[in-house]
């Protein structure tokens, strides 16, 4: 038997087919659905991104969430020219810490104990394109969270990486409510060189409650060229944003593009806020439709329907 709450997923292309392994130990569960290419034909475009391999695989936990002191790590391996995408099964819910969780730590040990751990590692082969596309991460009342995402890019490898949150149980009255939450996104080339790390830290979340008009963040990043012609629409409607005049939407999305381009990588990291979970969901699948190219439509349809 494996460790708790340890799993490991490796994608590889073998003889012209995806071949997955997944294993995983509870309270983690790794499912590898079928998600071969279909589709009308590749348009001269898109023939790069056509030539990947497309596979998928949901990342769960029994019962849909984390509770109080789990610890889960995923090892990801995607091989050359596979496009896999990782998906979950509804919003990653982060139950209540413990009594004792709840109170400020004193030291490392302390806090170490007292909060939930989420860690995933990825390498991505030569040319292959991984897409991180998670539901969103909702953190019940009091709650700790720590979650860290690294990503080891091979040559010519792409990256689309969702890392997102809700403001809590909204239809229990809990808006921002949750005690800790922190995120941490690493990603590095094929010599472990650091090109890009953002994180993000909110504590005492009822500090937030003030800003009624945001209910979901976002931060979006698209590194590689099977990324390219989403970070291209991007810096499109952008640039459009900032030279058309406009009256401000309370209901729209609210969002800006910083450019990446470290260590040979190259993309866009996209911040995005909203006031409905719905309406920051439906955002993100529109300006992420040109990914059906390359993961297919059986993979796109697991995301965008979600």
């Amino acid at each position: 038997m494996g460790v708790a709450g340890r799993g490991r997923l490796d994608c590889r292309v073998v003889a012209g087919r995806v071949r997955v392994v997944a294993t995983s130990a509870y309270p983690l569960k790794i499912i590898a659905p079928q998600a071969a290419q279909t589709g009308p034909q590749a348009q001269p475009g898109e023939q790069a991104q056509r030539a990947l391999h497309p596979a998928a695989a949901y990342v769960l936990t029994y019962g849909g969430g984390l509770v109080h002191g789990d610890r889960i790590r995923v090892d990801v391996h995607a091989g050359a020219q596979v496009a896999l995408v990782l998906l979950t099964q509804g919003s990653t819910k982060v139950y209540r810490a413990s009594a004792s969780g709840g109170v400020r730590a004193v030291d490392a040990a302390q806090e170490a104990a007292g909060q939930t751990y989420q860690t995933i590692e990825i390498t991505a082969g030569p040319g292959a394109l991984v897409c991180v596309l998670p539901d969103p991460v909702t953190c019940f009342a009091a709650a700790r969270y720590s979650q860290r995402q690294r990503v080891r890019m091979g040559a010519g490898a792409s990256l689309v990486l969702l890392d997102w949150m809700t403001s809590g149980r909204m239809s229990r009255g809990e808006r921002w409510r949750f005690s800790k939450y922190f995120s941490a996104n690493v990603v590095c080339d094929a010599a472990g060189r650091i090109a890009v790390r953002d994180a993000m830290l909110l504590e005492d979340g009822g500090a937030l409650e003030p800003a009624a008009a945001v209910d979901a963040l976002a931060y979006l990043l698209l590194l590689g060229p099977a990324a390219a012609p989403v970070a291209a629409a991007f810096r499109r409607a952008h640039r459009a944003h900032r030279i058309r005049p406009h009256r401000p939407d309370p209901a729209a999305v609210k969002w800006s593009v910083s450019e990446v381009a470290e260590r040979g990588l190259a993309g866009v990291a996209v911040r995005a806020a909203a006031a409905s979970t719905a309406a920051l969901r439906a955002w993100l699948v529109d300006y992420l439709a040109p990914l059906q190219a390359a993961i297919g439509d059986a993979a796109w349809s697991m995301f965008a329907n979600a």
